[in-house]
């Protein structure tokens, strides 16, 4: 049972929050999926729901189907503080990203940020990924074969 169910009365809030999964981390599983679930994301019952949790929670994270597979995740959008909008490397494309920001848009919404998933850093820079300077801060991460760091272990090189 997780949200679905809640929402439609057929499980206490109580029963589908899993407690202390990780520590500080309670996780709610999206439950028996509804015949129209952009209908329940709209709901009033879920409006409810968000502001029942928003009082109890410090950061509320809802992981969404993909912007491009159907509204669901575009109507949840209206109903929370901040969008990120998760892509793959080296599947999602430009044109699909595009696209999704437009249905945000449309939606009166825009990403806060992108989160790059399925990134591989040793076929993008080769062997060794190296400092990235911007204005007065040094990023960087090295590494080498099969070994991370530098030898002096931190994984920056100096300025």
């Amino acid at each position: 049972p997780g949200l679905s169910n809640a929402l439609f009365g057929k499980a206490s809030w109580d029963r589908v929050i899993q407690k202390g999964v990780v520590k500080n981390l309670d996780v709610l599983c999206c439950g028996t999926v509804p015949p129209n679930p952009a209908e329940a994301l709209n709901s009033h019952s879920m409006k409810e729901f968000i502001r029942r949790v928003s009082a109890s929670y410090d950061v509320i994270l809802f992981d969404s189907p993909p912007l491009l597979a159907g509204t669901d995740a575009a109507i949840l959008s209206r109903s929370v503080d901040a969008v990120l909008v998760v892509v793959s490397a080296g599947r999602t494309s430009l044109t699909s990203l595009d696209h999704a920001a437009e249905i945000l848009r449309n939606f009166g919404r825009s990403a806060i940020g992108i989160v790059l998933n399925n990134f591989n850093m040793r076929a993008a820079y080769g062997g060794y990924y190296g400092l990235i300077k911007h204005d007065d801060f040094n990023y960087g991460y090295g590494y080498t074969g099969s070994t991370y760091g530098h030898s002096k272990g931190n994984g920056v090189k100096p300025a």
